[in-house]
């Protein structure tokens, strides 16, 4: 096995036991394909075992890999949620090297910036302008108004749940739109003023990139309508959340994040 071979096989996730005698048979390229099918079938199966209720994240299930398991949540729930992952379980006592680990991921420097040093000190500005555009919209009340604002800034932004995802075909959208990550879903507020159940109606509206129009998801829950009205109408993430009803079977949710 030459060094390339090896050098390949460790950025991979492979490590050097017996499998690797078959492995060296082959050229870079059919190692790529088969350890990319490899993967798939064991995210389908991280999948399963969440699914089903009996995922502990403090022990990733026997046969995986740390660095799939990291993978896995990082494409399931996204930077943030890895990050904390890696923060008080995996890496609590070995901070120093998350890094590493999250550019061994692929995540950019960029957003691991972002996401290990976030901005701790609130643009008082920005609350002040928030504010402001909140106070007419809460009945006239600053001082709640300027609470808000403020909660909302020191967040970075607002999350929340969609509503509405078990009508007609959405559970089907959803169950499609699992299998992709956040960064490749799309998604717009969309004002309903003529709705003739709630005139101050938002409507959430999902698509994935390079996709073909966008599909009715939701609603913005009916207290937040006022609030997201102001803060902008385009929602930098949208991520897919599942679980279990009382049959089983499984069902599916969804939460936005909006930036403020």
């Amino acid at each position: 096995m030459t060094r390339e071979h090896r050098e390949f096989l460790k950025s991979q996730g492979w490590y050097f036991n017996s499998e690797l005698l078959e492995l060296s048979k082959l050229n870079l390229q059919e190692i790529k394909e088969r350890k990319d099918n490899t993967r798939n079938n064991e995210f389908i199966m991280l999948d399963s075992i969440f699914n089903s209720g009996k995922m502990d994240f403090r022990n990733p299930p026997a046969g995986i890999w740390a660095l799939t398991f990291q993978k896995w949540i990082l494409k399931k729930f996204g930077l943030k949620v890895l990050v904390d992952y890696l923060k008080n379980i995996d890496l609590k006592d070995k901070l120093s090297i998350i890094p590493g680990r999250l550019k061994a991921l692929g995540v950019s420097n960029n957003d691991i910036e972002a996401a290990l040093n976030p901005v701790s000190r609130i643009d008082k500005s920005k609350v002040v302008t928030l504010a402001n555009r909140l106070t007419p919209r809460m009945d006239g009340d600053r001082s709640a108004a300027f609470i808000q604002a403020w909660t909302i800034c020191k967040a970075g932004g607002l999350e929340l749940t969609v509503k509405g995802v078990s009508f007609g075909n959405r559970q089907e959208a959803l169950r499609r739109l699992a299998k992709y990550s956040p960064g490749q879903i799309r998604a717009v507020l969309v004002p309903e003023p003529t709705n003739p159940v709630d005139p101050a109606a938002v409507a959430i509206m999902v698509g994935v990139q390079n996709g073909r129009g966008l599909f009715r998801l939701g609603y913005v829950p009916r207290n937040l309508c006022q609030i997201v009205s102001v803060i902008g109408g385009q929602l930098p993430s949208v991520r897919v959340t599942s679980g279990t009803d009382w049959t089983g079977q499984t069902t599916y949710g969804a939460r936005v994040a909006l930036c403020a």
